[in-house]
């Protein structure tokens, strides 16, 4: 039995590796690939929406459904995402889809959203504050069902705050 000013060795091993993920995932947005703090905070928020705040690679979509991963990648987009694994010989990883959301906005990938919209995404990480980049990115990139644009801009907001 634990003691009550103790907590459980789950809870504590839960909690550290969410402080992981979620410091991993910032880390290599901010550090390695060098985003603006404003374009880190919001996808550090639209992650944390997606992940249901786990910020896990390996994170299945809630009820069942075939989102997978850091941005609950389904349908077109996880068709190619596996191929982009396949072709250049990564396996999945946080750094392979965070590199590969990276490729449909700057790379060789843009197709996969548009490469208008791809455009409109580089532009609004260039100049845009953390409000519109978060909405931007939501709306253009993730599209999901269920919006939560509220708790996206929320934790946006708290990421931009500890920078």
């Amino acid at each position: 039995m634990v003691a009550s000013n103790q907590m459980s060795p789950g809870l504590l091993a839960g909690d550290a590796m969410y402080q992981g993920n979620k410091g991993m995932v910032n880390n290599y947005l901010s550090n390695d690939r060098k985003y603006r703090p404003e374009v880190t905070a919001a996808l550090m928020g639209n992650i944390d929406v997606e992940t249901g705040g786990s910020f896990d690679y390996l994170q299945e979509q809630s009820g069942g459904g075939p989102g997978r991963g850091l941005f609950q990648l389904e349908g077109s987009k996880k068709e190619s995402y596996n191929n982009y694994l396949n072709d250049n010989g990564f396996e999945d990883s946080p750094r392979a889809q965070l590199d590969y959301m990276h490729e449909t906005i700057y790379g060789d990938l843009q197709d996969e959203i548009g490469r208008g919209n791809a455009a409109k995404l580089r532009k609004i990480f260039e100049t845009g504050n953390v409000e519109e980049i978060t909405k931007a990115f939501e709306e253009i990139w993730e599209r999901p069902g269920i919006p939560h644009s509220d708790r996206r801009l929320a934790s946006a907001k708290s990421f931009i705050n500890e920078s």
